[in-house]
């Protein structure tokens, strides 16, 4: 299966995106390739701004990231932020083994 195939599907939980060999949600996957797609980092504004729904709030995009890097520690992959509030919070996908070095 491929990282980037969004048709590729987990036989238990039946969740289709995968990401760095991790099954994430719709969402999750969604705000992982907005923040990939902006190696120099995002805001949680500009987050929002992308996704497809107005429900999106600073918090929740802050919780999928919080469940996001739960379901990543096991890789080399973490998304990390600045700790500016709110929406000023810039996002940025590490490799911790690079950032480590």
């Amino acid at each position: 299966m491929s990282n980037d195939n969004m048709h590729d599907v987990c036989p238990r939980c039946k969740q289709v995106p995968m990401r760095e060999g991790v099954y994430l949600s719709v969402r999750k996957a969604e705000i992982f390739d907005i923040i990939r797609d902006h190696p120099d980092g995002i805001t949680t504004g500009g987050i929002i701004a992308k996704l497809n729904d107005s429900t999106a709030t600073a918090n929740t995009v802050r919780q999928h990231i919080h469940k996001m890097n739960r379901m990543l520690a096991s890789t080399d992959v973490q998304v990390l932020g600045d700790g500016a509030g709110n929406a000023r919070r810039y996002y940025r996908i590490v490799h911790k083994t690079k950032e480590a070095a």
